[in-house]
């Protein structure tokens, strides 16, 4: 599994902690938690990060088409709660 610095990933997009959080739907606690070294991200999510630190276009892409698709209007908050349920895990 790839080894991924959070921090970094994020920093060379250009966000906070907060941005980033939001933009591809993670709890910001974790994210903090992750780039204090207090907890890290399991297997799954360090492909996902690893996904985005390559091509965060595409990942936004998928969250919004399955988010508009499977919820229509309400499919912003239901991606962001998909996510956070997944990943959530400190």
């Amino acid at each position: 599994m790839p080894e991924i610095d959070v921090r970094e990933v994020r920093r060379k997009m250009g966000l906070n902690q907060a941005q980033f959080a939001t933009k591809f739907g993670l709890p910001p606690a974790t994210l903090r938690n992750w780039e204090q070294g207090r907890s890290r991200p399991d297997a799954p999510t360090r492909v996902l990060l690893a996904v985005i630190a390559k091509h965060p276009e595409a990942v936004e892409d998928v969250l919004r088409k399955a988010s508009q698709s499977v919820h229509g209007d309400r499919g912003a908050d239901w991606g962001r709660g998909a996510v956070q349920q997944q990943l959530g895990r400190d």
